[in-house]
């Protein structure tokens, strides 16, 4: 794409739209990285501030970042969640742009402690839950780290392969129960070696600690839960 030096749109908004153009056509997609400002400057003839406000207004935009002493790399597509709805993970995934799945770490039955038979709200004392985690992933890139918690009523679970299945539609399946809203609560915490090795990312790494509890229609929780989430990869909709 050639730039108009004579047309009404001014130059800097040409060349955004011409990288653009190439961010969408894949140009990039091998490393990621742009041209230098200065490169860019050369190749389209004209001056390196306008290149380097070019770069910034896609900068502003969220399509690419600037890493120092590295460049400027396109950004990968985050994925979006709605805290206003009950959306499954799969499906917040596809309305993102993309591929969910998930692989199971363990899912096994233990002994409740006060603190979950609380959030739970068990009426007894030592009773048995059942504990499913899970690794969630978008386009192969793993998101959030997943462990759900559940009266001893959803041991079926145990015999169930939840490798890229979705919990909510196999709740439904299963027990012809339904999730009807779910109440959170966010903070951020570092993670722990554990965390970073199976998110990919380093210890100490910012993340996205949501937990939560799911409810039918008639205010009987269903399950308890706790996400931590890469917050690179997160973007949240309130």
């Amino acid at each position: 794409m050639d730039l108009i030096a004579e047309s009404a749109i001014p130059l800097y908004k040409q060349l955004e739209e011409a990288l653009l153009l190439r961010i969408e056509a894949g140009e990039f997609d091998k490393t990621g990285k742009l041209p230098s400002e200065f490169d860019l400057a050369d190749k389209y003839g004209v001056s390196i501030i306008t290149s380097r406000r070019a770069v910034s207004e896609l900068v502003e935009r969220g399509l690419v970042e600037k890493k120092q002493g590295k460049g400027t790399f396109v950004t990968k597509p985050k994925f979006k969640k709605n805290l206003q709805t009950v959306i499954s993970f799969s499906d917040a995934c596809r309305m993102s742009g993309m591929t969910p799945s998930s692989k199971t770490l363990e899912c096994k039955k233990i002994l409740a402690d006060e603190m979950i038979s609380k959030r739970l709200g068990l009426k007894k004392e030592n009773e048995m839950i059942i504990v499913l985690t899970r690794i969630r992933y978008a386009d192969d890139e793993p998101i959030a780290v997943e462990t759900n918690q559940f009266p001893d009523s959803f041991s079926f679970l145990l015999d169930e392969d939840m490798n890229n299945r979705e919990l909510i539609k196999t709740i439904k399946e299963k027990k012809s129960l339904e999730v009807y809203h779910t109440r959170r609560e966010l903070t951020i915490i570092r993670a722990t070696p554990e965390d970073a090795n199976h998110l990919k990312v380093t210890k100490g790494f910012p993340l996205l600690k949501i937990t939560s509890t799911s409810y039918d229609r008639s205010e009987n929780i269903l399950f308890c839960g706790l996400q931590l989430i890469n917050c690179d990869r997160f973007q949240i909709i309130v």
